[in-house]
């Protein structure tokens, strides 16, 4: 469903009569607030709230409700808070253009598909790059572009081997390109735009 005349309102203590695989919602107006009922939806596979009119931070409920979720999109809301204590599961999560500041959150080796361009994220680059995951990632599309993280690249990168396209441009990244970024095979996309990033002493833009 995608419309942005659509206004989707019920009481806050309604428990819908169905159960749903696919939630696509993109477009209707549902917020300011998540809608309370989605913690009756157990066999969700999908769930998209794309420009839904969503203010403000996530429910602390929503995680591990949302954890068996294959895929989630969040984007272009005013989502707000800090993720850095979130451990994210989904195979696929995009919550691009909202409002999310500090650290980004956990991910688990699941994880194939994650996009928080044009948020407030800020912290060392390396940090999030290094952490430690339960197995091998199968991370292969990763975009924090437009953000604030700053720092070296680092050697961690090495590791995520599954990396199909990879943007971390427009943030504050320093130092030099490592040479390893060669043995990513799989790796079809680059973007690395800084004017403090450099490889064999040439600036790259």
């Amino acid at each position: 469903m995608y419309s942005t005349a659509v206004v989707f309102s019920v009481s806050h203590n309604w428990i819908p009569p169905f159960q749903l695989k696919l939630l696509l919602w993109d477009g209707c107006k549902v917020g300011p607030g998540f809608p309370a009922w989605l913690q009756t939806q157990r066999s969700l596979l999908e769930l998209s709230l794309y420009n839904v009119g969503i203010v403000g931070t996530i429910p602390n409920w929503f995680w591990k409700w949302a954890s068996n979720i294959q895929a989630i999109h969040l984007r272009c809301n005013k989502i707000s808070g800090d993720l850095s204590h979130v451990l994210l599961n989904n195979t696929i999560f995009f919550a691009d253009s909202n409002r999310f500041m500090g650290q980004l959150p956990h991910l688990s080796s699941n994880v194939a598909c994650f996009s928080m361009v044009n948020n407030s994220l800020s912290g060392q680059i390396s940090s999030f790059l290094c952490q430690k995951m339960n197995g091998r990632s199968k991370l292969a599309i990763l975009d924090l572009s437009n953000s604030a993280f700053s720092g070296e690249l680092g050697h961690c990168l090495v590791h995520l081997q599954s990396l199909i396209h990879l943007n971390l441009g427009s943030n504050n990244l320093s130092g030099k390109i490592p040479e390893f970024i060669g043995s990513l095979v799989s790796l079809k996309a680059l973007h690395l735009h800084s004017k403090q990033l450099f490889r064999r002493h040439t600036v790259v833009t």
